[in-house]
């Protein structure tokens, strides 16, 4: 991962798409994470925060499970965006204090709507990072994928 590139990137254009930043082992690896235990993990995402949050399927028809810096293959990653966050804080003097990351499974004709995240009553400043994996034969098969990553 090159700091320097991706903060240059941010800074003239807003975002960056980084193509399959991680090896791909552990690309497979976190792909793999999502075909373990699916029901017992995974639960509807929801929006909002406290007593506004709510499972809104016409905005988020997902299911979710976040990631567990208990788990060596979780760890890892969380290790890698750690090392993100602080890269560009330095680089960028974002003063961004922490990060979420969770797992999404989307089936066919599931869909995450345009909406806004940020509370109401919270302001802070925000950046947001969204990692993809593309699965070429669709979810549940062998990983034929490649790991992308968005941050803006």
């Amino acid at each position: 991962m090159n700091i320097e590139t991706i903060a240059r990137q941010l800074s003239q254009v807003g975002y960056i798409v980084l193509e399959q930043p991680l090896l791909r082992s552990q690309s497979a690896q976190l792909y793999s994470r999502c075909q373990e235990n699916e029901r017992q993990r995974f639960h509807p995402a929801r929006v909002g925060r406290g007593a506004e949050r709510q499972q809104l399927n016409a905005i988020r028809d997902d299911v979710i499970c976040w990631l567990d810096d208990g788990d060596g293959i979780d760890h890892a990653y969380l290790a890698w965006m750690e090392k993100l966050r602080s890269g560009l804080n330095e680089a960028l003097y974002l003063g961004l204090f922490d990060y979420e990351c969770h797992y999404a499974i989307y089936c066919a004709g599931a869909g995450y709507a345009r909406h806004l995240t940020r509370s109401r009553t919270r302001c802070s400043r925000l950046a947001g990072s969204r990692a993809a994996s593309r699965a070429g034969s669709g979810f549940g098969k062998s990983p034929d994928h490649a790991m992308s990553h968005v941050i803006r």
